[in-house]
């Protein structure tokens, strides 16, 4: 009885998915020996020959599943497969509703796991865990440890002059960041301020009858030397033949050789950096698969390779072997002071009038004070033109310059080396 209602079920379930042991919302896997239990059939027993024609997926299974000759049942066989069939009905050796599954029964579908290849544990069964496992090879790679003293493995980010670096995909920040390197800067520069104050210049002026300033100079009624930004008149007695006059001029040592200066220094123009740098870690992972050193996923196309670093400028090790020294800060000793000397011009303004005023129909005259030679023009009287008794001449001197003298000092250099070890 217990044989007849096993085989019972069994049909049930093989025709119209009804009877005990049919449906479950768990997946429930059945190896031969349960399958036989549970559906009443001993094992020791041949089973009798079916009471009706297999059905069409099961006469056409291709060898998984045979009526096997009178007085035998259904067989479930092996096949490795590990996905159900693409068609609609119940695989081959299995109840409606239940999927062969790596050699068992399992209700629903059969679902193959997938390797994640970052968590430490063999995911698809295949004995190969992360990096090991070849469905990982593409996007993930084993690195070797960081030496002592060095840091964790990352990527390396850089960028150009006035641009950070940024981190992509799965890779985050780290504290290395800040890095720079090729620093650059403007000189200083202030805002000088200087005065002559105190500085007089000299010319001394000699005359001559005639224009070619040959002879004995004549005697001067006015100040033989003539001092910087003064109107000085001179009264020139011929006592003679009427005629022209030259002159001859020469500059003479200042009173005073130094001006007062007052720097004010301007901001310093800001500090560029030809390059910048960012280190990007890898996310945490417990993966296998790596015989030294972790299991991580290939970084981002954008960012660079992979390094370690270590502050200060060290040698690098043979599994990092690339060595770039980075910088956090610099030293700016830059820095400007003004300095000035009084100059003195070289020349004087002759005019033949007073009061350095030419008269109606004359020109100023500019007599280089460099003791050359420079004929004056008549100067007319009130009595009409010619009339040359008593003449009188006007010179200026320009007064004392001081001009500034910027003087720039210092420069920025790095400072706060860091060295990144890259493969």
């Amino acid at each position: 009885m217990k044989q007849r209602w096993g085989w019972l079920a069994v049909g049930l379930c093989l025709l119209f998915g009804l009877g005990p042991g049919c449906q479950s919302e768990e997946p429930t896997f059945l190896a031969q020996a349960d399958f036989d239990k549970k559906y009443g059939r001993d094992p020791g027993e041949p089973p009798a020959a079916p009471s009706r024609p297999l059905p069409e997926p099961l006469a056409a299974d291709g060898g998984k599943m045979a009526a096997g000759g009178a007085g035998h049942g259904p067989q479930l066989i092996d096949s490795g497969a590990r996905t159900p069939p693409d068609a609609g009905a119940p695989p081959v050796g299995c109840p409606p509703g239940f999927t062969q599954c790596d050699g068992a029964c399992v209700a629903g579908e059969c679902l193959v796991p997938v390797e994640d290849c970052t968590n430490g544990l063999d995911d698809n069964g295949d004995g190969l865990g992360d990096c090991a496992d070849p469905v990982c090879s593409a996007g993930y790679r084993c690195v070797p440890p960081p030496p002592p003293g060095f840091s964790p493995v990352f990527a390396l980010a850089t960028t150009g002059p006035g641009t950070n670096p940024s981190c992509a995909g799965s890779y985050t920040e780290l504290p290395i960041a800040g890095l720079h390197q090729i620093p650059s800067a403007e000189a200083a520069a202030c805002d000088c301020q200087c005065s002559a104050s105190g500085a007089t210049c000299r010319v001394q002026l000699d005359f001559y009858e005639g224009s070619a300033c040959s002879g004995v100079p004549w005697t001067l009624t006015g100040a033989q030397r003539l001092e910087s930004g003064v109107c000085d008149d001179v009264l020139l007695d011929k006592q003679g033949t009427p005629g022209s006059e030259s002159v001859r001029a020469l500059m003479q040592p200042p009173a005073k050789t130094t001006g007062t200066c007052t720097a004010t220094p301007l901001p310093l123009p800001s500090v560029e950096w030809g390059v910048s740098a960012q280190g990007c870690a890898p996310p945490v992972s417990n993966a296998l698969g790596c015989d030294l050193g972790s299991c991580i996923p290939n970084p981002p196309e954008e960012l660079g390779p992979l390094c370690v670093s270590q502050v200060g400028d060290v040698d690098c090790p043979a599994s990092f072997p690339r060595k770039q020294v980075f910088y956090r800060d610099v030293e700016d000793t830059r820095a400007c002071q003004c300095g000035c000397s009084v100059t003195c011009a070289t020349h004087v303004t002759a005019y033949t009038g007073d009061a350095c005023m030419p008269d109606p129909g004359t020109t100023a005259t500019l007599v280089v004070a460099d003791d050359s030679c420079v004929p004056l023009p008549l100067d007319p009287s009130p009595s009409g033109p010619g009339a040359l008794d008593d003449e009188t001449r006007s010179f200026r001197t320009p007064a004392a310059t001081c001009p500034a003298e910027l003087q720039t000092t210092g420069g920025v250099s790095p400072t706060g080396a860091v060295t990144v070890c890259c493969e």
